[in-house]
């Protein structure tokens, strides 16, 4: 299944982990808002973090699938319930112009904003950003790799 919020015993697990630090991973595409206010009422310190990469209305280009304004709705409602919420934006060619929108959209709901660069690119990628300055490169054999 690999996103954490999928698992069948979920709300379980995070009533078993409520007086923990529990920090959860996830696109958040699959559920619905009356979900994450249960499992905020289970578990309000939880710190979710949300793979939203790019502005809510074009995060399906990379993370296909993922329903982005649904996403960023219940990011929002996280947040107003005094949920802690991050949102994780990888750079690529498609959002690397809206780094500064989404960063002010994240401040005005009382996120954190956590701005992700990728060394997986190759050379033709389409989705690598133009601006080298949003991606790492990988050190070749001659940098001592």
């Amino acid at each position: 299944m690999g996103d954490p919020i999928y698992h069948p015993k979920f709300d379980k697990i995070m009533d078993i982990c409520k007086n923990n630090q529990v920090q959860i991973s996830t696109n958040g595409s699959g559920k619905s808002p009356s979900w994450y206010k249960q499992i905020h009422k289970i578990n309000p310190n939880i710190k979710w973090i949300f793979g939203l990469d790019g502005l809510p209305e074009q995060s399906h280009i990379y993370r296909v699938n993922q329903d982005g304004l649904k996403v960023f709705e219940n990011m929002k409602m996280l947040s107003a319930m005094g949920g802690f919420v991050t949102w994780q934006y990888i750079v690529f060619r498609y959002n690397e112009n809206d780094l500064t929108k989404a960063k002010i959209l994240a401040d005005q709901y009382n996120m954190k904003f956590v701005e992700i660069h990728s060394s997986r690119w190759k050379l033709n990628d389409p989705l690598r950003p133009l601006n080298k300055q949003y991606y790492k490169t990988r050190p070749t054999m001659s940098e001592g790799v």
